[in-house]
């Protein structure tokens, strides 16, 4: 899981929690929750992730003459999601330990500051330092952060 690992985690959790779903139903879960995913990063982990036996593919063709690929996870991913789900706790008292809090949720944080940051997670991730186009896209959405703490401080 070399490229994009939180959205790659991120989509096996999704479809563990819903069974099975086609790439466009993750991409539109992506931008409902403000994390940039776009056709062309999500379509090729998918097929990685079948090529690498955690995910098994179908077609649907009930959708349209071309059929939609509809993913769900092999008995081998689902256990690689168990696994990640037991070190959960783990993995936060490490986190902790590095001074990275994960003990409150993000439902303490206003939704506008939320959703605003959820981008920079992922960003924070897979940004191509290399890339001056990946850097400043971070920045932008750093500002947009900025700006949105700025408005909710000057609201109280």
């Amino acid at each position: 899981m070399a490229k994009y690992p939180f959205l790659k985690f991120l989509m096996l959790r999704f479809l563990a929690q819903n069974n099975e779903a086609s790439g466009y139903d993750f991409i539109r879960y992506c931008k409902e929750k403000g994390i940039p995913a776009s056709a062309g990063t999500v379509y090729p982990q998918l097929r990685k992730l079948t090529e690498d036996g955690i995910l098994a593919m179908k077609i649907d063709r009930k959708s349209n003459h071309r059929g939609r690929r509809i993913y769900s996870l092999t008995e081998e991913g689902k256990n690689f999601v168990s696994e990640i789900e037991k070190n959960k706790e783990g993995m936060k008292n490490i986190l902790n330990r590095l001074g990275i809090v994960m003990s409150k949720g993000l439902d303490t944080i206003p939704p506008a500051i939320s959703k605003t940051m959820g981008p920079i997670f992922y960003q924070l991730h897979s940004t191509d330092w290399k890339d001056k186009n990946d850097v400043k896209e971070l920045l932008r959405n750093l500002e947009n952060l900025e700006a949105e703490l700025r408005r909710w401080i000057n609201e109280e």
